[in-house]
């Protein structure tokens, strides 16, 4: 670092430059910065059961397309309300947009499948155009066909609402966008309120936070020119890059504090910060970029792609502290009143009355600090993986009370469908068709957790007269569109569909492995040539994020084993690599822990939360270690090294956790489940690092080491 420390101190007039351009060509990438807002690139991946699902998409349709107008009020199966329910379907089809409309209306099956038989509940399918994959193109088809549903409405006793899938993503998509732009304001507002408190001077906080946001600009100007576009997983981005700027900058900030409370100059002090920390600055942004990129383990493109950007984050947020925060703090513009009063520096008050007893005592604390972590880590396995649609949905909205309440009624909006193909030779009307339909209709009905199946075999059977094999042959010769989307007999095809709750995927799971037991039992008793899959969006997606959660959990413990040998390697000793392993599991496993008691579940929000907060939780421990190297240099003693390491960097590591919490805290502002799950969670894991990195770590320090270090541990890290 004594080159890159003497750059920027002689060539400071280059560096702003430098920084001038790389901000303007940053601003411009801004500009061309998307949202992706197909929703089906969110569980996008090389599953078997993503092909056959697409199969079914290009054979039969989408059945992520159908929007449920819930029709709500008394008589509804009398004459009044049958004619109401016809206008109703007639507005519906005349919406711009809308392929296929199937109400209650025209037959006795379906008034009987669509309206509850009190009369008080309805619900009319509306089916978007399929090739409209996007929320900014389905949006404004789904919004003109809730209006042409108010219309209808209006003046009547009944009322109507909407949901079903695509309501409820344009209701998530568009949420999510409004809600990032506001939460990084809040969140930076936040952040930077708690560190003009604790730093006591307004100018020190922009400067610490001037750095951060500067890596984050760079950031999303990055995704903007190479077509990364934002989504529904990288909207934390921003709080994850302002977090790790932050955290180096503050120890930045406070090491040109001491130094500049001792009489060194503006310009030298900025010079002395980078060659005291700018090695721990870079092990910092390389051990996160390491954490996110073990990511790349996961099957989901879409994780895959955001660790890479955390990664690249992580590296333009080290270009831009490591610059920005010493040019600041080099200049008059700073003042030495802006960092505090003089003298020389002090254990702080909290460390001498809290802290100091306990290392007395570092054996014992160590060992139950070791116990309480692997109690939390046993507390955390517990937590089972749980996905569900409406996770992010603010449960007041309209759209999520209309979903439970076609739940109560109908069953659900979601469905879990099976594919029955049959051999060449045979056709619909054939004997083991119809036997291979009804045994698979049979598998659905048997399940709990499904309502009542729906298939060409309820069109086969309101056939008034015949046989069932000849009703079959009369519907097989049918042109109608209902039929087109149950039955495909040049393929050889048919669907079954039972609509199931959006209750997650700890619940769904098992009843899905038992389908598809039953349905393995189905291809063992019938002729070769059947087969029987088990498919479907609400299926698939499920499995698909499960299957991310797990991927995750398996990555987090990658990147831990990772990080280990990283810090062991760069710090040239396995016991200062021992010594980081407990800390940095700690806040994950407090926060598994809490998450475990208090009932929650082990959801995608929270999967990523753990993987990001790994890598924060890791910042403030490689700059205790890194000092910790320095001091243990000068005599050798462990016990006053950890001392003098506290006096160093014990106040800037209270202050990121202070000013990190305060930054999350404005998630749990948020009308969103998910993101105020999201925001307490790394609240939590923040203040137990904070805890891991102020009690256990020194206390690993003193238990590992003799009281009197070998000769070999004295050579400090490189640059730091």
């Amino acid at each position: 670092m004594e080159n890159l420390s003497e750059f920027l101190t002689t060539r400071r007039r280059l560096v702003a430059c430098a920084l001038v351009v790389a901000t303007a060509a940053a601003l411009a990438g801004i500009l061309r910065l998307e949202f992706d807002d197909t929703p089906r690139h969110v569980f996008r991946s090389d599953d078997p059961g993503h092909a056959v699902l697409a199969e079914v998409f290009e054979e039969f349709g989408a059945d992520d397309s159908t929007c449920i107008v819930l029709v709500e009020g008394a008589g509804l199966r009398k004459p009044a309300g049958g004619a109401f329910l016809a206008d109703l379907v007639d507005r519906l089809r005349a919406v711009d947009g809308v392929s296929r409309v199937l109400g209650p209306v025209g037959s006795a099956l379906a008034v009987e499948r669509l309206v509850t038989e009190d009369g008080a509940t309805a619900m009319v399918r509306v089916e978007v155009d399929d090739v409209l994959q996007t929320v900014a193109a389905f949006g404004p088809v789904v919004e003109a066909a809730g209006e042409a549903a108010g219309a209808a409405a209006a003046g009547t006793p009944w009322r109507t609402s909407m949901t079903g899938i695509p309501p409820l993503r344009v209701h998530i998509f568009r949420s999510l966008q409004a809600e990032q732009a506001r939460l990084i304001l809040l969140g930076t507002a936040f952040a930077f309120g708690a560190s003009w408190l604790l730093l006591r001077r307004w100018r020190a906080a922009v400067v610490c936070m001037a750095g951060a946001t500067l890596g984050l600009v760079w950031t999303l100007g990055a995704m903007g020119w190479v077509g990364e576009p934002m989504n529904v997983i990288n909207v934390v981005l921003a709080d994850v890059i302002i977090v790790i700027g932050f955290t180096d900058a503050v120890h930045l900030v406070v090491d040109v504090r001491r130094s500049r409370r001792a009489g060194v100059p503006g310009r030298r002090a900025a010079a002395d910060a980078i060659r005291h920390l700018g090695g721990a600055c870079l092990l910092t942004s390389a051990t996160t970029a390491v954490g996110f990129l073990s990511l790349w383990l996961t099957g989901a493109e879409i994780i895959q792609r955001f660790g890479v950007a955390c990664a690249a984050g992580a590296g333009f947020t080290f270009l831009a502290v490591i610059t920005v925060v010493p040019l600041l703090a080099g200049t008059r513009w700073l003042r030495d009143a802006d960092l505090g009063p003089g003298g020389p520096p002090r254990a702080p008050r909290w460390h001498r009355t809290l802290i100091a007893p306990l290392l007395g005592r570092a054996r014992t604390v160590a060992v139950l600090g070791t116990a309480l972590t692997a109690l939390c880590v046993v507390l955390g396995l517990r937590l089972v993986p749980d996905n569900r649609l409406s996770e992010t949905l603010p449960t007041g909205h309209e759209s999520y009370r209309a979903l439970r309440q076609v739940e109560e009624s109908f069953g659900g909006v979601l469905a879990a469908t099976v594919r029955v193909e049959w051999p060449a030779g045979m056709t619909l009307a054939s004997a083991a068709v119809l036997d291979a339909l009804q045994a698979a209709e049979a598998v659905l009905e048997a399940e709990p957790l499904c309502g009542t199946p729906f298939s060409i075999l309820d069109a086969i059977r309101a056939v008034p007269v015949g046989d069932l094999s000849t009703r079959a042959a009369v519907v097989a010769l049918s042109n109608h569109p209902l039929t087109r989307r149950l039955v495909r007999t040049d393929t050889r095809r048919a669907l079954i569909s039972a609509p199931v709750p959006d209750s997650g995927s700890a619940e769904s799971g098992p009843a899905t492995a038992r389908l598809e037991a039953a349905l393995a039992g189905l291809e063992s008793v019938h002729a070769p040539g059947f087969s029987f899959d088990l498919t479907g969006t609400a299926v698939v997606a499920s499995r698909s994020f499960d299957t991310m959660i797990g991927d995750l959990a398996r990555s987090l413990a990658f990147a831990s084993l990772v990080i280990f040998g990283v810090m062991t390697g760069v710090f040239r000793s396995w016991r200062l690599g021992l010594a980081s392993l407990v800390p940095n599991i700690f806040p994950l496993a407090v926060t598994a822990a809490a998450l475990a008691i208090g009932g929650g579940r082990l959801t995608l929000t929270s999967a990523l939360t753990f993987t990001v907060c790994l890598g924060i939780a890791v910042d403030d421990t490689i700059h205790f270690l890194a000092r910790f190297r320095r001091e243990l240099a000068s005599d050798g003693d462990v016990l006053s090294a950890v001392q003098r390491t506290y006096q160093a960097v014990g106040a800037a590591i209270v202050i990121t956790t202070v000013v990190l919490t305060a930054g999350f805290a404005a998630a749990c502002l948020s009308e969103i489940p998910s993101v105020v799950q999201f925001g307490w969670l790394a609240g939590l894991a923040i203040t137990a690092a904070l805890v891991g990195d102020l009690f256990l770590l020194p206390a690993l320090l003193i238990a590992l080491h003799p009281r009197r270090t070998r000769q070999g541990l004295k050579r400090p890290v490189a640059g730091s």
